[in-house]
C-alpha cells in the first residue's frame, strides 16, 4: 500500500494574488472529496469529545459544518438532539449513512445549508459546534456572517464551541514571514488533499494567528470564555456577550 504525501502548499499560493477561493468553489471541492473526508474521519477529536462531556444530557446541538457526520453522531448517542448543518450533499449523505450505521437517526436532523444563512430558528439552540469549517470560509466578511448566524442560534445561556487551524504550525513556518508582507489575503492558501484515487484536490483554508479567532467571535457578538490551542488549532468557548442586557 502506497504511503501518502505529506500536506504541501501548492506554489501558486504563495504569491500575492485574487481571492484564492469562493464559496461556490468550496462547495465543488468537497463534492470531490466526500468520501475521502469520510474516510479519513471517524471519530471526534479528543477536544471536541471532552467538551460534550461538560455539557447536561438532552440538550439542542446546533453543528454547523458537519460535513460527514462523526461530531453529530457523537453528540447524538451521547443523549443530545443535534441538527446537523453542512452545504454539500455529498458530505450530507455520508453523514446519513453514519447516522443510519449508529441508529440515531431519531436525534440527528440532516440540514443542508449555507453556514452564512442557516435555516435554524433564533434562540433554539443549547450549543452550536463549530469544528474544523469556519476556515474554509474565503472572506473575513463571511466568516464574521457565519459567527453572526451562531448568535443568532443561540438561547440566552448557550455556548459555542469554535476551531480553526493555526497558521503556527511547523509546515507553514516557511511562508508565515511572507504573508506578514501582505496587505490582503494574510493567511489563505491553498493546500493539496492526496484523494485515494492519487489526485491532488486543492482546498482553501484560512489559517488564524493567535489571537484572531478570539477578536472575530468579538466582532460577531460573541464573548470567549474560554481559548486554547491544540493539536495546531485554535479553539474558543464563547457565549452571546449582550445576553445579560
Amino acid at each position: 500500500m502506497s504511503r501518502r504525501k505529506p500536506f504541501a502548499i501548492t506554489r501558486s499560493s504563495l504569491a500575492d494574488m485574487e481571492p484564492l477561493a469562493t464559496k461556490a468553489s468550496v462547495l465543488r471541492t468537497y463534492k470531490k472529496i466526500a468520501e475521502d473526508v469520510e474516510e479519513r474521519r471517524q471519530t471526534p477529536w479528543t477536544d471536541v469529545v471532552d467538551f460534550e462531556k461538560t455539557l447536561p444530557r438532552g440538550g439542542t446541538i446546533l453543528e454547523l459544518g458537519c460535513g460527514s457526520g462523526r461530531n453529530a453522531v457523537h453528540f447524538a448517542m451521547a443523549g443530545h438532539r443535534v441538527l446537523a448543518v453542512d452545504f454539500a450533499r455529498g458530505m450530507l449523505g455520508r453523514a446519513a449513512l453514519r447516522v443510519k450505521e449508529k441508529n440515531v437517526a431519531a436525534s440527528v436532523d440532516l440540514i443542508q445549508a449555507d453556514v452564512t444563512a442557516p435555516s435554524v430558528k433564533s434562540s433554539s439552540v443549547d450549543v452550536c459546534l463549530y469544528i474544523a469549517a469556519l476556515h474554509h470560509l474565503p472572506t473575513r466578511h463571511q466568516r464574521i456572517l457565519s459567527l453572526e448566524q451562531v448568535r443568532r442560534c443561540l438561547k440566552p445561556e448557550g455556548k459555542a464551541f469554535i476551531s480553526v487551524w493555526a497558521f503556527e504550525q511547523r509546515r507553514f513556518q516557511k511562508i508565515l514571514e511572507r504573508h506578514r508582507l501582505r496587505k490582503e489575503g494574510f493567511g489563505d492558501v491553498v493546500v493539496p488533499m492526496r484523494s485515494k484515487d492519487g489526485r491532488a484536490i486543492r482546498r482553501f483554508y484560512h489559517l488564524f494567528i493567535d489571537g484572531e479567532l478570539e477578536q472575530l467571535v468579538a466582532e460577531a457578538g460573541l464573548e470567549v470564555v474560554r481559548h486554547f490551542k491544540s493539536h495546531d488549532n485554535y479553539f474558543v468557548v464563547a457565549v452571546d456577550s449582550h445576553r445579560n442586557r
